[in-house]
C-alpha cells in the first residue's frame, strides 16, 4: 500500500527522511514530506519515526 502525508500535519522534521532506507523521501521547500513513489517500496519504516502521524498506508 502506498505511503500518504497529511501536509496539514507534516511540520518538516525529516525524521522519515533520515529513516527511509530506499532514500525515497525528500523535505520540499514548504517543508513538507515528499515521496519519490519510484523509489518507495512501502515498506513503511517511514511511519514509525513520525512524531504527529503525518504518515499514513493509503
Amino acid at each position: 500500500m502506498p505511503i500518504i502525508v497529511a501536509e496539514s500535519e507534516c511540520f518538516g522534521c525529516a525524521l522519515c527522511v533520515l529513516n527511509c532506507p530506499e532514500d525515497a523521501m525528500e523535505i520540499t521547500s514548504s517543508f513538507i514530506v515528499a515521496i519519490d513513489e519510484d523509489r518507495c517500496t512501502d515498506c513503511g519504516e517511514c511511519l514509525d519515526f513520525c512524531p504527529v502521524d503525518a504518515l499514513a498506508e493509503a
